[in-house]
């Protein structure tokens, strides 16, 4: 190279060269949120693979930052210059899934170039949860009424949940084992009541809290259960109006608790004795507390008649069964069809023939009631009211004149225990001498 003198360039005061770096490459990203879920702001990095333009309409702003959900994106800060390393401080103001993401087009290396989504992680996301969990205590069998014997409680969290175990949970009137998580937000245990009454399960939330670090709240929460303990089984009391009948009669069984519907039936009596009979209706509830029942039995041979609940048989309303401890669990019965008879003598201390008023007894072969004056007719004198009861009286008998005095029972106004009649008569003749002495 030569000027027009034919000089040739020389290097001595030349700048014979220049040098300029070429920057093809885009920059890539990588994206970055915590693991979540949170329960408050937090911090999003954007690693670059090189630096930045720092200024201009190039530069990494908030505007380059795009969420989706509910928050909002502070100013970006280069808080690693070595490794091109930016935060933002994101601010969730709804529970739910947040998304940080960005505008690639918004943000060029100093060479121009946009970051590309090649080789970049260009979102992530967290969930943010501000809600505090909330717990319900209940048997797991979904039960709400008695029981009769172990039961478990489920304690159910509507979200995962740390922190809960065996410790957290209260008895009453019980005791706690086989302490087990079905999953991190459903626990359970067996509970053992100790004696009849009310269990109550409760439980402490000190240091329950979801996996975002929410507390527990009682807000919304069923933080106990009571439930209801009888493993005594029922007695009964069988009665009936009266221990001697000439007919059909009632037994009435009365329970100390309310039986379960439908368990006490005919093929619950039992039926002995000298005497035969059958349950002719019944059991029938007579109360609407379930505690009372009624059968009517029907006797078809004379004799005794025992009715008895056998044991084992009946239940009550939590499945205890009916047992021989602390029941009057049956009665006896007699059936009696026959009227009462009655023999007559002369009451101790009197011989024939008698000089004056006399005692004649009357013994029947049963208790009687409705014996009475009327009852007694005296031929050849008169007789007072009888006293006495039961099976035995006495009347004085007063003759009218010398001769027989004949005494005579009319048995058709006299009954029996099981209110059978008497019919005919029964007398006795007893001399009467009015003008000699009589040894009394």
């Amino acid at each position: 190279m030569k000027d027009p003198a034919g000089n040739a360039v020389t290097a001595t005061g030349s700048t014979t060269s220049d040098t300029v770096t070429y920057d093809g490459t885009a920059p890539t990203v990588v994206v970055d949120v915590p693991a979540g879920p949170v329960n408050g702001g937090f911090d999003a990095t954007f690693n670059f693979s090189e630096a930045l333009t720092t200024s201009g309409a190039d530069a990494f702003t908030a505007a380059d930052i795009h969420i989706t959900g509910t928050a909002t994106a502070g100013t970006p800060n280069l808080t690693n210059v070595a490794n091109h390393l930016y935060t933002s401080r994101i601010t969730p103001t709804a529970d739910g899934t947040i998304t940080v993401g960005l505008t690639l087009t918004g943000v060029k290396d100093p060479a121009g170039n946009a970051v590309t989504s090649t080789g970049s992680t260009t979102s992530d996301t967290l969930t943010y949860d501000r809600t505090a969990p909330t717990v319900t205590v209940a048997r797991a069998d979904g039960g709400t009424g008695k029981i009769n014997a172990a039961f478990v409680a489920s304690f159910t969290f509507n979200e995962p949940v740390t922190g809960f175990d065996n410790t957290k949970i209260a008895v009453t009137n019980g005791t706690k084992s086989q302490f087990q998580s079905a999953s991190t937000s459903v626990y359970r245990a067996t509970i053992t009541p100790t004696n009849d009454g009310d269990v109550v399960v409760s439980v402490s939330l000190s240091g329950v809290k979801d996996t975002a670090g929410n507390p527990v709240t009682l807000t919304g929460s069923t933080t106990s259960i009571t439930v209801g303990y009888d493993g005594t089984a029922p007695t009964v009391t069988a009665s009936t109006p009266a221990s001697r009948v000439n007919a059909d009669f009632v037994v009435t069984f009365t329970f100390n608790e309310p039986l379960a519907n439908g368990t006490f039936t005919n093929s619950d009596i039992a039926i002995t004795g000298t005497g035969t009979a059958t349950v002719h209706s019944g059991p029938t509830k007579s109360n609407t507390d379930a505690k009372v029942y009624t059968a009517t039995i029907r006797p078809s041979v004379a004799g005794t008649v025992s009715v008895n609940l056998k044991p084992e048989s009946v239940t009550d309303e939590v499945g205890n069964k009916l047992t021989d401890i602390g029941s009057t669990r049956g009665i006896t019965v007699t059936y009696d069809t026959s009227g009462p008879t009655v023999s007559l003598a002369l009451a101790s201390g009197y011989t024939e023939p008698v000089s004056g008023a006399f005692d004649v007894s009357f013994t029947f072969n049963e208790p009687v009631t409705g014996f009475g004056a009327a009852d007694i007719s005296v031929t050849n004198g008169s007789a007072a009211a009888p006293s006495g009861s039961g099976a035995a009286y006495t009347a004085t008998i007063t003759p009218d004149g010398t001769g027989n005095v004949t005494i005579a029972v009319n048995l058709s106004g006299v009954a029996d225990e099981a209110t059978n009649a008497g019919s005919g008569s029964q007398s006795l003749t007893v001399q009467y001498d009015g003008t000699g002495l009589a040894f009394h």
